[in-house]
């Protein structure tokens, strides 16, 4: 994926988190049990976390190079869709009067996998990124 469409979703995932938890915050909060709340929070917090993430790593692209870059932010995009997106379904299908949502519990930690394993490519990738040797001086090329 090139810089600027993932800027744009990133900017796109954030708008829409901001919403969200607007929506949560003053819409949903005497219609969502307390513990459905929580669990929407939850999935709020996540999601506007990886919106920023995602831009976060476009202005490290040229560090650690472009593979990664894509890999991460798949990740990153895939696991905020699956995660969260499972948990504010969760939370909503009580007031959707749709209990068949309730099937979705399982998928829930598969978007929580693909958050955890963005991470793990981020650590990988810097690890391995160009410019530093650990010490805070550049590599001699």
């Amino acid at each position: 994926m090139n810089s600027k469409l993932l800027i744009i979703i990133s900017g796109f995932l954030g708008a829409v988190a901001v919403a969200l938890g607007a929506l949560g915050a003053h819409a949903l909060k005497d219609a969502l049990s307390p513990e459905l709340l929580a669990a929407y929070k939850t999935a709020n917090d996540y999601h506007i976390y990886h919106s920023i993430a995602l831009l976060a790593i476009v202005g490290l692209k040229k560090r650690i190079g472009e593979k990664n870059t894509n890999i991460i932010s798949f990740l990153w995009i895939l696991g905020t869709l699956v995660f969260s997106g499972s948990i504010y379904l969760l939370a909503m299908r009580e007031i959707w009067d749709m209990p068949g949502l309730a099937k979705l519990g399982p998928v829930t930690p598969i978007g929580g996998v693909f958050l955890i394993l963005g991470w793990i490519f981020a650590g990988i990738a810097g690890f391995k990124a160009s410019g530093s040797n650990g010490k805070g001086h550049s590599k001699a090329r």
